[in-house]
């Protein structure tokens, strides 16, 4: 991997990173306590070459953004409602929906709906539309299910939702039928079949989601609930039917980790050694690579085509490319 643009932000606390389908535009969130006013600074690639284009400052939290295909318009979820920003026009438009505030995790589907998901709403996954009414597989009902916020991940043809509720079960959602099956839970995929030395015993929780380029693979990043093995990682991979399914266990600490569109690689963020990422074969579960960047690792990012890979840390942001 090649170094192609970094940009160091003495000062910050940037904590989320978010790219664009189209790779060419990217966002990070800066904020320096849950409860405080959010930055969302901007970066666009102009030609060959990225740059930071603008800073975006919100009043309130910022809980979780998503980009247009195109890059040009992002959504923000806030603790009290849905914005839309465009890049182009820097214009930002509020919309309201009845009990959709709070969203802590954003998709973008199609023109007119963006997925969100709550830690507290069965199903934990609406479908919001910014000209119509929110609407669900089913009515929504706010009830005290899931004390952990589910992580939610869309595939690239944007049919199909993978989402971690509770942290424990990892279901898929059609989303354009609104069907919901489950796909396995973090305890059952840690009792897989695994490429290394030995198996995981206890009990575990899932992280992350992510589709493969052609849409019929995932993998779920699963951690131990043991806090003493909080510096090793699961990653299960299996069709999207949920059959042949294998582990691959890795280094890496508190979910920093980011799996690569083909399936071939594994970036993840090195235990004890801030500023490492280390890009693991996910196949021979062989260390391939190292990568040297800033302060500790806050969030990682592959963008659609497996090209480039954006790294932010505390306080700057690298981006590499194969």
């Amino acid at each position: 991997m090649k170094l192609v643009f970094a940009d160091a932000r003495p000062g910050r606390r940037f904590e989320r990173l978010f790219l664009a389908p189209s790779g060419t535009s990217l966002a990070l969130l800066d904020r320096l306590g849950p409860k405080t006013p959010t930055t969302i600074i901007l970066y666009r690639k102009d030609g060959e070459a990225w740059v930071r284009s603008e800073d975006v400052s919100l009043p309130e939290r910022v809980l979780s953004l998503t980009f247009s295909p195109e890059g040009d318009r992002l959504f923000a979820s806030t603790d009290d409602r849905l914005l839309k920003y465009s890049l182009r026009t820097r214009r930002i438009e509020e919309f309201r929906f009845p009990g959709a505030a709070g969203a802590t995790e954003l998709e973008w589907i199609a023109e007119d709906r963006i997925a969100a998901s709550y830690p507290e709403v069965w199903p934990p996954v609406l479908f919001l539309s910014p000209f119509r009414t929110a609407s669900s597989s089913s009515s929504p009902a706010r009830k005290e299910i899931a004390k952990h916020l589910p992580r939610l991940a869309a595939s690239r043809t944007r049919r199909w939702l993978g989402f971690c509720h509770a942290f424990e079960y990892v279901f898929l959602i059609d989303a354009e039928s609104g069907a919901t099956s489950p796909w396995g839970s973090a305890q059952s995929l840690t009792k897989e079949p695994v490429r290394t030395d030995r198996s995981w015993e206890g009990s575990h929780f899932a992280r992350r989601i992510w589709f493969s380029a052609d849409d019929a693979q995932l993998a779920v990043a699963s951690q131990p609930r043991d806090r003493s093995e909080w510096d090793e990682m699961g990653i299960c991979v299996g069709a999207r039917d949920g059959s042949a399914k294998r582990l691959l266990r890795i280094a890496s600490h508190m979910g920093t980790v980011e799996v690569a569109p083909d399936f071939s690689v594994v970036a993840a963020a090195v235990s004890g050694q801030p500023g490492l990422i280390a890009l693991w074969d996910l196949r021979s579960g062989q260390r391939r690579e190292e990568i040297r960047v800033g302060t500790a690792t806050r969030d990682i990012r592959y963008s659609k085509d497996g090209r480039l890979l954006a790294v932010a840390c505390e306080e700057s942001l690298s981006i590499f490319e194969r």
